[in-house]
C-alpha cells in the first residue's frame, strides 16, 4: 500500500511539469545557448576556436523541454574540456543564425556540413559543434530518455569529426542526467580524435 501511494505521489509531482507546455515536439526553437558569454565573431587568441550551438525542441505532452538542461548538456562535460584545451568558445548567436539565414538556412539543421563550412569558413572557426536535442522524456520507473543529433566537424579538413544521434536512457536521476551523459559521449569523442592527437 505503501508502494502504491508513492508511485502516485510521484506521477502526481510530474503532472505539472509533464503539461506546462504542450507546443508539438516537432517544433524546432532556435535558441541562444550562451549561459557563460555573449557570442562573437572576432578573431581568437586561444589555441582553437569553437563554435558550439545547441537547439532545443519544445516539448509535447509526454515529455519536457530539453532547454532547461542546456547546462547539463554544456556545463557538466563539454565546457569544462574545451577550457582545459584552450579553446575559445563562442556560443551560437543571433549574428550566426544571420549569417545561415542569408544563405537560405532557416537554422543549422536545415544545413548539410558543406553548407555550414561555406558560411562560417571566414570566421576563424576550427571546429563547429553542433546539436540538435530533442524534448526529454519519462522513463519508468523513476528515470528520463533524452537524445540529441550531434554535428562535430572541422573546419580545416572539411570532414566530419562525428555525426550521428545519440540517445540515453536512466532508470532513476533527474531529468538532465540522459543529457549530461549525451554531452560526456561527445566530451569523450573530442579527447579521443581531436584533443589526443595534437
Amino acid at each position: 500500500m505503501k508502494k502504491l501511494l508513492f508511485v502516485f505521489l510521484f506521477f502526481f509531482c510530474l503532472t505539472p511539469f509533464a503539461f506546462a507546455e504542450t507546443e508539438a515536439s516537432t517544433d524546432i526553437v532556435t535558441t541562444v545557448i550562451n549561459p557563460f558569454k555573449n557570442p562573437t565573431l572576432t578573431p581568437s587568441g586561444h589555441k582553437y576556436k569553437v563554435l558550439l550551438g545547441v537547439n532545443y525542441r519544445n516539448t509535447n505532452m509526454w515529455g519536457f523541454s530539453s532547454r532547461g538542461t542546456k547546462n547539463d548538456l554544456l556545463g557538466d562535460n563539454l565546457r569544462p574540456t574545451l577550457l582545459k584545451n584552450d579553446c575559445d568558445i563562442v556560443y551560437f548567436g543571433t549574428e550566426h543564425s544571420k549569417l545561415l539565414l542569408d544563405k537560405g538556412y532557416a537554422d543549422f539543421t536545415a544545413a548539410e556540413k558543406a553548407d555550414l563550412i561555406d558560411v562560417f569558413k571566414n570566421y576563424g572557426f576550427d571546429y563547429l559543434i553542433l546539436f540538435d536535442l530533442d524534448p526529454v522524456h519519462f522513463a519508468f520507473p523513476f528515470g528520463f530518455s533524452a537524445s540529441a543529433y550531434v554535428k562535430v566537424i572541422d573546419m580545416h579538413k572539411a570532414s566530419y569529426v562525428y555525426t550521428g544521434k545519440i540517445s540515453k536512457l536512466t532508470k532513476f536521476g533527474g531529468i538532465g542526467t540522459p543529457v549530461s551523459k549525451i554531452g560526456l559521449d561527445v566530451t569523450n569523442v573530442l579527447n579521443a580524435k581531436i584533443f589526443a592527437v595534437k
